[in-house]
């Protein structure tokens, strides 16, 4: 298990802020439908021809996670 610090005042605030726009905007009603549609597509076809589809649902999921290598 990875092990990270807690988020800092300013990205909390950071966080907030986002988070009263994209409410405030309509945003999270079309966020939340596309994440239940998501939920309903069958994501890789047996001939591997959704990947995308696969791809789009673990990125909108949050189990897509960028590793930056640092190789200095």
């Amino acid at each position: 298990m990875i092990r990270c610090p807690p988020p800092g005042p300013k990205l909390l605030v950071l966080h907030a802020a986002c988070a009263k726009v994209i409410h405030g905007s309509g945003a999270a009603e079309v966020i939340d439908k596309d994440l239940q549609d998501m939920e309903e597509i069958n994501v890789l076809a047996s001939n591997g021809g959704h990947a995308d589809n696969l791809h789009d649902a673990l990125y909108l999921s949050g189990a897509a996670i960028a590793v930056e290598m640092n190789t200095t």
